[in-house]
């Protein structure tokens, strides 16, 4: 069977997009040094008291049951694809899977933006201390964020995400006599294909106008080549500093920022 250690490596790149093949291989490595360093194993095929092992130190590692129930599942889904009984089937699994959930901590429910709370983060953007060029570049990324409903990922740059917005990939058109924002998707998370997916985002007449806030970023970003949203010398942002201004803004509205998504 050493032909078969091959196959999974195919099937990935045909069945699954980029990220989650990523996700795959990265997950599917963790067990394997698992089995090997820890427990002196076989990664493949692995016993259903192999996996519960793992399972086991995944959760002493403070990583929650649906995280746990994600990397079982892809133990499961190499066993498969090599043509081995799937250990992640057992009765040992299932009941194990059950006592996990029991003992994971209450989900913390988070509140949304809603369109006020926006309007009141670009307000204080607009009052901060920040450079001008910074508080275009906030009040445009939040704004179009909120109305396109933008991941993270798709605004800054994220370790292991290739998806962050270029550029060239949002433009302003001209439709039905006003202006509108067209974002084009060449890539996205669980995107499985190439095909381009667009979105026409339109003008509104709050105080945070997505269109407008855009376009007066634009006019002090210029035009050159990069991330659309960056900093002045064109250098992406990082995810912990889109937080940062998200959280000093929702604290100068008295507003708990561990509260919000």
């Amino acid at each position: 069977r050493s032909f078969l250690r091959f196959l999974p490596d195919k099937n990935l790149e045909a069945a699954l997009s980029n990220s989650s093949q990523k996700y795959y291989k990265k997950t599917w490595g963790r067990f394997q040094r698992f089995t090997k360093t820890t427990l002196d194993l076989p990664s493949l095929p692995a016993t259903a008291h192999t996996v519960a092992l793992y399972m086991t130190q995944l959760r002493a590692a403070g990583i929650k049951s649906s995280t746990v129930r994600s990397h079982v599942s892809i133990i499961g889904y190499y066993h498969k694809i090599n043509g081995f009984d799937d250990p992640t089937q057992a009765f040992l699994i299932k009941k194990l899977f059950i006592s996990q959930q029991k003992t994971d901590k209450p989900a913390a429910i988070r509140k949304p933006i809603t369109r006020v709370i926006l309007e009141k983060i670009i307000e204080a953007i607009n009052l901060s201390d920040m450079r001008n060029y910074d508080k275009k570049l906030f009040a445009a990324l939040f704004t179009l964020m909120y109305y396109a409903a933008l991941r993270i990922s798709e605004v800054c740059k994220v370790p292991g995400s290739s998806h962050t917005l270029q550029l060239e990939q949002i433009s302003i058109i001209r439709a039905h006599q006003s202006e509108h924002i067209k974002i084009t998707f060449t890539s996205f998370k669980h995107s499985s294909d190439k095909k381009l997916t667009k979105l026409l985002i339109h003008p509104t007449r709050s105080g945070a106008c997505p269109v407008q806030a855009y376009k007066c970023y634009l006019q002090h970003r210029g035009k050159k080549e990069g991330p659309a949203f960056c900093w002045k010398d064109l250098k992406p942002l990082s995810r912990n500093k889109v937080l940062e201004v998200l959280n000093q803004m929702l604290n100068r509205n008295n507003l708990n920022a561990q509260q919000y998504k």
